[in-house]
């Protein structure tokens, strides 16, 4: 439930509230899964649609939708209701990278494999992969481009 102490002045849950249970839910399929610590390696695309009020239930639903060599993706929504008239709406989601330790790294665990129910599974893993892909260039851009000098940047002080 939205306390008032998750919330702003407008009864509004906070951003870094929402973002705060969906990590920790994200994190929970990911150990369910790997068995192993693992720790979160990247958010993305997340959206805030709707927002969630003081006194509304939040659910936060977490799926994981690829497994990978050493990391895992996981899809995470989050729902809000009126607990007095039974509507809810659909608020936020994002997409959470969750990697094994270095010391898992180091001495060879691997992730299982997981199997694909249906055709909705298939395409999750697909998405999954898609994004994976599209991570992995950023971050080969980034490193190239992160040898050049930080001039430019302001300090926020």
């Amino acid at each position: 439930i939205v306390l008032p102490s998750h919330a702003n002045t407008l009864n509004v849950t906070f951003g870094g509230q929402i973002l705060s249970w969906m990590e920790q839910c994200a994190r929970i399929a990911s150990v369910r899964i790997s068995k192993m610590n693992m720790v979160m390696a990247s958010v993305e695309n997340v959206a805030f649609l709707n927002s969630s009020r003081v006194g509304e239930v939040v659910t936060v639903r977490a799926r994981v939708n690829a497994v990978f060599r050493s990391s895992l993706e996981v899809g995470v929504r989050v729902e809000a209701e009126d607990p007095l008239s039974g509507t809810w709406r659909y608020c936020n989601r994002a997409y959470f990278t969750f990697v094994l330790t270095k010391a898992d790294r180091r001495r060879g665990a691997a992730l299982p494999v997981i199997e694909c129910a249906d055709d909705t599974d298939l395409r999750r893993m697909a998405d999954a992969r898609s994004r994976r892909e599209r991570r992995s260039a950023r971050s080969r851009r980034h490193r190239r481009s992160s040898t050049s000098s930080l001039s430019g940047l302001s300090d926020c002080s």
